[in-house]
């Protein structure tokens, strides 16, 4: 009996911490641990506890009454612990004088959220149990947060948040608020950079690319490390000096093309001599001189000669066979009237046979002499079948010949255009180059465009932000009466850009 009187009330023990959970659950969640405590300590003060020598019904005096009875000095905080927080001030930690590093869209942020809670002062077996403070970390939302294209992120349990444009601490006050205004709990952010877009390097630089953002980045820390082109360094001189090489080996490469070029025009249109409105004929003239070109000359008169001789010769073989085949049609005609001839006598003489008129012998010699015609007649048909397939088959290798020969040079024409095209355009990128970096006759521009569009002028000590694009490029020096428009800077040049730009001296 007392067996099952125990397990009755284990059962019913069970059952009403059950029921505490289920109450206890949502409040917690809806309103943290505080107001979970702030709502229990509510309840029990109206209600009233049994006391710990078992007496029922006994109010227990509230923490302000308690404070009172204390003696200073005893440890009880102050009973306004237990009234509800007020929402957090923002105006102060989000002065733009101090968002000198700003978040920008594409930052990855790590945000750390800690819950502040107030456990209320108790009487315990052994006294009164001040009141005291939990700090614990919600890590239902810490975590890594990136601010994305609307120049916002999404927290769970607090929606988006516009953090792009905002400090560190601007962010951490701004999503404290926000986590007051959607939860009603006083939470203490944390935020730091996990990682940061990069920086963009593009135009008049040694190395373009992208580069790593560090705080205090800007234009002079950029620019060392993409290697500014400068022709005062070792480096750029002996790149000048390669370049010049190269641009002579390239002139000559062009020249010794266009004058073949020339050659294989005059050949496709049939001319003995070069033509003389070639564009390059200058620049031929005086990379190679007058010699090199007489002797391309020379060169083209002499492929044009063998061409002839060889077209007369097939000319000449076309002759002699159209000659024969003459001759082998009228033996065939000749071959074909005697083999009439005996085919007719052999006829006549068959008939004169029956009537006794001729001997056997002289019919049989007049057979003799047919077949001898027929055969003779089909030796001068096989004849004639073979010229005239010799004749089809040198016409045919001179019409090949003729359209493998204009095929040739028009894919040798082409070959030499697009290697003319190709010189060209290297000799355009290393007069560019050249420009770049010879300081005397040059200037660099720099300019900063931003994530959002916006470009800036900048100079030495511009700060450069994550997700920045620096372009550096070529402009001519700029007037004396415009000097006043261009920016002070330790580089002895700058870059002008497609959207805006400021020079660099």
């Amino acid at each position: 009996m007392s067996s099952d009187k125990s397990g009755f009330l284990v059962s019913a023990a069970i059952v009403a911490v059950g029921i505490g959970g289920l109450w206890a659950f949502p409040t917690m969640q809806e309103e943290g641990l505080q107001g979970f405590l702030v709502r229990l300590s509510g309840s029990t003060a109206q209600k009233g506890s049994v006391v710990p020598d078992g007496t029922a019904g006994v109010p227990q005096p509230d923490g302000a009454s308690i404070a009172e009875s204390l003696a200073p000095g005893h440890g009880l905080a102050d009973p306004s612990v237990l009234v509800a927080t007020s929402a957090p001030d923002i105006g102060a930690a989000c002065d733009e004088r101090q968002s000198e590093d700003p978040a920008v869209v594409g930052d990855r942020l790590q945000l750390r959220f800690f819950e502040r809670s107030a456990l209320a002062a108790v009487e315990g077996p052994g006294g009164i149990i001040p009141a005291s403070d939990i700090v614990f970390e919600r890590l239902d939302l810490s975590g890594l947060y990136e601010i994305d294209a609307t120049s916002s992120t999404s927290l769970p349990a607090i929606g988006h948040v516009a953090l792009a444009g905002r400090s560190l601490a601007c962010i951490e006050a701004v999503v404290a608020r926000a986590a007051f205004d959607a939860m009603g709990v006083q939470t203490t952010v944390t935020a730091a950079f996990a990682a940061r877009p990069p920086v963009l390097v593009r135009g008049a630089v040694r190395a373009p690319g992208s580069y790593g953002h560090s705080p205090g980045l800007t234009v002079e820390r950029v620019l060392a490390q993409a290697g500014l082109l400068d022709s005062r360094d070792s480096a750029s001189q002996a790149r000048l000096i390669a370049l010049k090489a190269r641009r002579t080996d390239l002139e000559r490469s062009r020249a010794a093309a266009a004058l073949e070029r020339m050659r294989v025009s005059a050949m496709i249109a049939g001319m003995r001599t070069l033509p003389e409105d070639d564009p390059l004929l200058q620049e031929i003239l005086r990379a190679m001189g007058a010699e090199r070109l007489a002797a391309e000359e020379r060169a083209l008169i002499e492929m044009l000669d063998a061409e002839d001789q060889r077209a007369a010769s097939a000319r000449e073989g076309l002759a002699d066979l159209n000659e024969r085949i003459n001759i082998a049609s009228r033996q065939q005609t000749l071959a074909r009237q005697q083999m009439n001839q005996y085919n007719a006598r052999l006829e006549q003489q068959s008939l004169r046979l029956r009537n006794l008129q001729v001997r056997d012998q002289r019919l049989e010699n007049t057979k003799m002499r047919a077949v001898d015609s027929e055969r003779i007649l089909l030796e001068k048909q096989d004849l004639l079948l073979r010229l005239q397939a010799e004749r089809r088959q040198s016409q045919l290798e001179s019409t090949l010949f003729a359209t493998s020969r204009d095929r040739d040079l028009t894919t040798e024409l082409r070959r030499l255009e697009t290697a003319i095209a190709s010189a060209e355009t290297e000799l355009m990128a290393i007069a560019a180059e050249e420009r770049l970096l010879d300081a005397d006759t040059a200037k660099m521009v720099v300019t900063i465009a931003g994530p959002d569009g916006s470009s800036v002028m900048a100079e030495a000590n511009t700060p450069v932000r994550p997700g920045d694009l620096v372009t550096v490029s070529v402009t001519s020096p700029p007037p004396a009466d415009n000097q006043s428009a261009t920016l002070v800077s330790p580089y002895a040049t700058a870059i002008p850009h497609d959207i805006q730009s400021a020079s660099i001296k």
